[in-house]
């Protein structure tokens, strides 16, 4: 738009006195001024003097600032365009990074899911295998393994004892053997027959009344 109407002003000029204009060709240009000159329009007028060089229109002043016009409109287009672009391009470089880190959680829970697939699989086939000799270890390694497989916070494995008459329970009670890792203490307590729903487990075909009550 500065162009623009340096342009407009320099066709009112052309229509000044002779000597008016003598006067303001007198005046000289700092270095300055013709450095700033040449390094903000010095190559579009290039190409502008150029082309008009070539088309050679009868007004030459005319041509030059529509051209000049339509260049500014086309540089401004162009700008616009390239931000719009990087825009895009910043998106889609977003969109790549959450979509891979998407893809590396998915990975991360198929190994997690086939890691604890492995251990119960290992677990239940040397459970089976009839050459294996039983260890007193492989109870705290099934109470390790019911834990990962089932996500539980804590898992206890008991025995059910009779209990003697007179003694501390009395009467049957399940007395915890084994405990998941943070869940030690268990293994000090014992669970009284009737208290809690742990029973319930160890009862064969319990009357509905039972389940009411829980």
């Amino acid at each position: 738009q500065a162009i623009w109407s340096w342009l407009k002003t320099a066709s009112l000029l052309s229509c000044e006195p002779f000597g008016f204009r003598r006067r303001r060709q007198d005046i000289s240009m700092d270095a300055g001024s013709a450095k700033y000159l040449e390094d903000n329009i010095g190559g579009v007028l290039a190409k502008a003097l150029a082309e008009m060089s070539v088309v050679q229109p009868k007004d030459g002043v005319d041509f030059l600032s529509r051209w000049l016009k339509t260049y500014a409109e086309q540089e401004e287009a162009k700008a616009v365009h390239e931000r719009e672009e990087a825009e895009l391009a910043a998106q889609r470089k977003q969109m790549k990074a959450k979509m891979q880190a998407a893809e590396e959680k998915k990975k991360e829970r198929e190994a997690a899911a086939q890691k604890l697939e492995t251990l119960y699989t290992e677990l239940l086939d040397k459970l089976s295998s009839p050459d294996t000799r039983f260890q007193e270890g492989m109870w705290q390694e099934l109470v390790d393994v019911a834990q990962a497989t089932t996500g539980a916070s804590a898992v206890y494995l008991g025995v059910a004892e009779a209990g003697e008459e007179g003694g501390d329970p009395s009467g049957p009670y399940i007395s915890y053997e084994y405990a998941s890792k943070g869940s030690e203490w268990m293994t000090e307590k014992t669970l009284p027959q009737g208290t809690g729903l742990t029973w319930g487990a160890l009862t064969e075909n319990p009357p509905e009344e039972t389940f009411k009550e829980m």
